[in-house]
């Protein structure tokens, strides 16, 4: 996989939506990522608070407040609408590091990676390409 240099998104993050299902403690943080060299693909991001405790059901102890990075790998034809126009699309979840005595805590820490994402503009080093195996899938680049 080449690396590649992907800008955000005007507005680079906003509020995202409920991405992290029933582990996630608050809404989540989106931002998305063109690449003039990669016309058909898309990168968003999805990074929110979590509740570690929630992984297993029943959960398992006392709340473990966290973040997670879902990230999204989009082959389409419209840029504008991914989702509409899609072709391909895998995605990958990562739990950052730390651990935050609260969920509101743990969410300014999503939003503080989520605005790292950003200027750094290495949401990941993928080339555009699908991958066919776990193996191949693109590894963060940005933490």
């Amino acid at each position: 996989m080449g690396a590649t240099t992907w800008t955000p998104v005007e507005p680079k993050v906003t509020r995202g939506g409920d991405a992290g299902g029933d582990i996630a403690v608050a809404e989540a943080w989106e931002l998305r990522f063109w690449n003039d060299a990669v016309p058909d693909g898309v990168i968003t991001m999805w990074i929110y608070a979590i509740d570690h405790a929630l992984k297993t059901f029943p959960p398992k102890g006392p709340s473990q407040f966290g973040v997670q990075v879902q990230a999204e790998f989009t082959v389409c034809s419209d840029r504008e609408h991914p989702g509409d126009t899609e072709r391909w699309a895998d995605a990958t979840y990562d739990d950052a590091p730390g651990r935050y005595p609260t969920a509101e805590a743990a969410d300014r820490a999503a939003r503080n990676l989520a605005s790292q994402y950003a200027a750094s503009r290495k949401p990941a080093n993928w080339d555009g390409k699908p991958w066919h195996s776990y193996r191949d899938r693109p590894r963060e680049a940005a933490r």
